[in-house]
């Protein structure tokens, strides 16, 4: 059985900068996490968009990111004015029960 390991950061640097000079960009030439802004907010739209909806699942893009604090996961919400909106729909209707 094959075992994987993870990439390093020098070797993912080095193949992005490569990779760059082939991207069309505007502006500054984009950076990797750029490219991992982009994922989290692209990935937050898609359930935002299912009917599950991206609220309670952002635990599971916080994981994924590998951040400490779920709290910085919340950032990419006010990242898109769609999300943030979406978000702000969503606890409107949620029942938080009686007090």
């Amino acid at each position: 059985m094959k075992r994987y390991t993870s990439l390093t950061y020098s070797t993912v640097h080095a193949t992005f900068s490569r990779l760059r000079r082939t991207i069309v960009h505007e502006g500054h030439s984009p950076r990797i996490h750029d490219l991992r802004h982009t994922h989290a907010c692209r990935v937050l739209q898609h359930w935002q968009a299912s009917r599950q909806g991206a609220y309670g699942r952002v635990l599971i893009l916080s994981r994924y990111l590998g951040h400490h604090h779920v709290r910085d996961t919340y950032w990419y919400l006010h990242a898109l004015p769609e999300l943030m909106a979406g978000a702000e729909k969503r606890s409107e209707t949620y029942d938080y029960g009686s007090p």
